[in-house]
C-alpha cells in the first residue's frame, strides 16, 4: 500500500478495533492500520472507505440525528431514536452531531451557487417561515 503523503511504501503494523455506531446499532470492527517508515504518515483504509474516518459512527446514523434533533428536543430525541430504530445516544451527543452538520450545511451555503441559482430561478416572491 503507498502512503498518501509522500507516495512510498506504507507497511502493515497491526490490527486495530474500533466501536461503531450504524443504523442496525452498534458494532466493534477490526481494522488494518498502516504507517510509512519514511514520513511517519498513518492510515486505515477500511475508515476511507467507511466514510467514517475519525467518527464514531456512519454517515447514515449522522443524518438520522440531525434529522431527529431537528425535529424534537435534544432529550426527546435520544427518545425517539431508541424507541424507533434501537440506537442509543446521549442527548449531548445529538447536540454536538447537530452542531456539526449545521456548521457543514453553513459552509455549504456560503461557498455554493446552486441555493442563489435555485432562488433567481424561482417564480414568486420570496418567503422565510419561522416558529
Amino acid at each position: 500500500m503507498s502512503c498518501p503523503s509522500c507516495g512510498r511504501r506504507a507497511s502493515y503494523r497491526c490490527r486495530c478495533g474500533k466501536h461503531l455506531l450504524t443504523t442496525v446499532g452498534a458494532m466493534h470492527v477490526e481494522r488494518r492500520y498502516y504507517a510509512c517508515r519514511h514520513c511517519g504518515a498513518k492510515q486505515v483504509p477500511w475508515d476511507a472507505w467507511a466514510g467514517v474516518g475519525v467518527r464514531q459512527m456512519t454517515e447514515h446514523v449522522r443524518k438520522m440525528i440531525t434529522i431527529v434533533g431537528s425535529s424534537w428536543s435534544f432529550d426527546g430525541a435520544s427518545d425517539r431514536l431508541r424507541d424507533l430504530c434501537h440506537i442509543r445516544v446521549s442527548n449531548d451527543t445529538i447536540r454536538r452531531v447537530c452542531d456539526e452538520e449545521g456548521r457543514r450545511a453553513q459552509a455549504w451555503l456560503a461557498e455554493a451557487d446552486e441555493p442563489a441559482r435555485a432562488i433567481e430561478g424561482a417564480a414568486g416572491h420570496y418567503e422565510f417561515y419561522t416558529d
